[in-house]
């Protein structure tokens, strides 16, 4: 759904960057506030991917890391803390409980072991191969800005912003702003609806996925901002996600000005 024809295409809340780097553009700018992110993008799109697994392999032999190796996991968790040496990131993540990355209000990283689930495997480490491919191979720039400090005057209708922000209804992981970053909330809604209307003033195509409803809450400032563009609504099933309810309606859309 995205324009066929993209120059810069900006992922402004680009998270673990699935979407910005699998889209067809000559140039991406990843965006996040979340520092380490980038940081971790930058590193690997300036390493060859052999150095990359070399490392990898030495770091969970030298660590002792595994599946069922809470111990040493702990040990390793507090080393990064410790060091916050970049290249430990992905690692600490690839054996976190489900893959996720967490932090607490002073950056430490405390995600839980992903005892006997999360491990690096071969289906991760082909993921990463490919991944660092596609960024020796494609022009991308890193960027670590709030998403009301980013600079967008160098766009032009060529161009195009993608935004999966937090959703001011949702419950997502760094919502709530006590883990170190800023949280979401309505009144940044409204900042980023007041910048994808300057974009559209500016004839700058966007798109904007989000949610109308969420687990019996409405975000009817997003309804009403939401009908001068277009709308399109998914038929998404959670059904199998043991976080979902299947009594919970959610009605998620993508937002677009094209």
């Amino acid at each position: 759904m995205f324009p066929d024809k993209i120059n810069t295409f900006v992922d402004l809340f680009g998270g673990a960057f699935n979407v910005g780097i699998n889209v067809n553009a000559e140039h991406v700018v990843y965006n996040d506030i979340i520092n380490y992110l980038p940081e971790l993008f930058e590193y690997w799109s300036n390493t060859d991917i052999e150095e990359i697994n070399r490392y990898i392999d030495n770091a969970i032999k030298e660590n002792n890391l595994s599946s069922t190796n809470n111990d040493s996991f702990i040990a390793f968790r507090k080393k990064y803390n410790e060091i916050k040496d970049i290249r430990d990131l992905f690692i600490l993540v690839s054996y976190s409980f489900n893959y996720q990355m967490r932090f607490n209000n002073k950056h430490q990283y405390n995600s839980s072991y992903g005892k006997e689930a999360s491990t690096m495997n071969d289906s991760i480490r082909h993921n990463l191969n490919v991944f660092v491919d596609k960024l020796h191979n494609g022009d991308f720039a890193f960027c670590n800005k709030n998403f009301v400090d980013f600079d967008f005057s160098d766009l032009n209708h060529d161009d195009f912003v993608y935004c999966d922000c937090p959703y001011s209804i949702g419950n997502g992981v760094y919502q709530d702003g006590k883990r170190g970053f800023n949280g979401w909330s309505k009144d940044d809604d409204k900042k980023l609806f007041d910048i994808l209307d300057s974009l559209d003033d500016k004839g700058v195509k966007f798109a904007m996925s989000n949610v109308f409803e969420n687990k019996g809450l409405t975000n009817d400032e997003l309804i009403k901002w939401s009908k001068r563009y277009k709308v399109f609504h998914f038929d998404m099933n959670y059904n199998g996600s043991n976080y979902q309810r299947k009594s919970c309606k959610s009605d998620e859309v993508l937002i677009t000005n094209y």
